[in-house]
């Protein structure tokens, strides 16, 4: 899809400047997509914010060894065992 698929970011501030810097960011939120959705079963019209920054800290993409950490005994357990 491409560029061509961006128009969903319009009403984001900065958000196509960003794309048009870095179009890597469009794999990344489709990982991270594909990660809660099939490895979490999250659903996938659940909302979830990513920042760059908190507080001044920059910050790692690391959701997936942060959530059992995130709530202790929520059940989250991935569903993958093991890669091959």
């Amino acid at each position: 899809m491409g560029k061509d698929g961006w128009d969903v970011f319009t009403s984001i501030p900065q958000a196509i400047a960003e794309l048009n810097d870095r179009p890597e960011h469009c794999l990344d939120l489709n990982f991270m997509m594909a990660l809660l959705h099939s490895g979490y079963e999250m659903p996938i019209d659940r909302e979830v914010k990513i920042a760059k920054k908190i507080k001044g800290n920059e910050l790692g993409w690391c959701l997936g060894a942060s959530l059992p950490l995130l709530s202790p005994g929520s059940g989250w357990k991935c569903k993958i065992q093991q890669v091959s």
